[in-house]
């Protein structure tokens, strides 16, 4: 299939973006993180990882919007409390990421 120049111009711009959109989304990601870590411990609550769901799924990042539609907030605290300390690390949520 052959592209016609608007459209392959098209294709390679948002080929272009999507690494500074991925960047994007990480920055607003670390953001909320820290706006959700209310005692600014560097860990997230039970209660401090609701407020990093609800600022995510308002940002449409990850499944965010997804786990709040469907109430799944504690679920998801304890799937990403891999350590089981009942705090929720930023390597946590990464690894939590990557699965």
């Amino acid at each position: 299939m052959t592209m016609t120049p608007p459209l392959a111009a098209l294709a390679l711009l948002l080929a272009a973006a999507a690494p500074a959109m991925a960047q994007d989304a990480q920055a607003l990601a670390q953001e909320n993180f820290v706006q959700a870590d209310a005692d600014g411990s560097g860990d997230l609550t039970r209660e401090e990882l609701v407020q990093l769901i609800s600022l995510n799924a308002e940002d449409d990042l990850g499944n965010a919007r997804r786990a709040k539609r469907m109430g799944m907030e504690s679920r998801a605290f304890d799937r990403v409390d891999a350590n089981g300390d009942d705090h929720v690390s930023r390597d946590e949520i990464r690894a939590m990421a990557r699965r």
